[in-house]
């Protein structure tokens, strides 16, 4: 994973064992306070995530603050009869209904390590609080066929701080890039 970001941990004694990590990522006590308790958050949270092979990790992008700006997750689905039309058309038309907005739906096939994907981004506008604020999501969502049959990774990264990602598609794209995968799928 580039700079800035950490594996968020599922349990009490992850969270503990990951103190001297989150204190690289900032440059004061009281952001590493405030990291301390958005990591609390964020654990608690993936805990709860009913997808026990996802892995979830938060990004830091102001060392001052400390606080969590984005979440990428990566996870490995089975899905049989799926291709790259059937992915480009699920994130191109999705209705996210519940007063939910979609805004810029920008996704396209492609080729990323080496395999056959479909990549790009969205913003999902959440009905208004209750002071009339309306709350922006960008999403990067990338999926990657594996050699493995009928297995892909999903990888996605989220954000409510619209100024972190200066082309979040390129940064996804760079990071999903990276990735090597074996034709040996591991016995259960």
């Amino acid at each position: 994973m580039p700079d800035g970001w950490f594996e968020v941990p599922r349990t009490e004694e992850g969270l503990a064992a990951i103190g001297a990590e989150l204190d690289a990522l900032v440059d004061t006590s009281e952001a590493r306070a405030l990291l301390g308790r958005a990591a609390r958050v964020a654990s608690e949270e993936t805990a709860a995530d009913p997808h026990p092979n996802r892995r979830t990790w938060a990004g830091v992008g102001d060392r001052e603050a400390g606080r969590v700006d984005a979440y990428l997750t990566l996870e490995t689905l089975t899905v049989r009869g799926l291709d790259q039309d059937w992915f480009l058309n699920a994130w191109s038309t999705f209705e996210p209904g519940g007063g939910n907005d979609m805004w810029l739906r920008d996704y396209e096939k492609k080729t990323l390590s080496g395999r056959r994907a479909v990549s790009g981004r969205d913003f999902m506008q959440a009905p208004a609080d209750d002071s009339g604020n309306r709350q922006l999501t960008e999403t990067y969502r990338a999926v990657l066929f594996t050699p493995v049959l009928s297995t892909v990774l999903l990888m996605s990264i989220i954000t409510k701080d619209l100024g972190v990602f200066e082309d979040i598609v390129g940064y996804g794209d760079t990071i999903a890039d990276t990735f090597t995968f074996s034709n040996v799928r591991s016995a259960a």
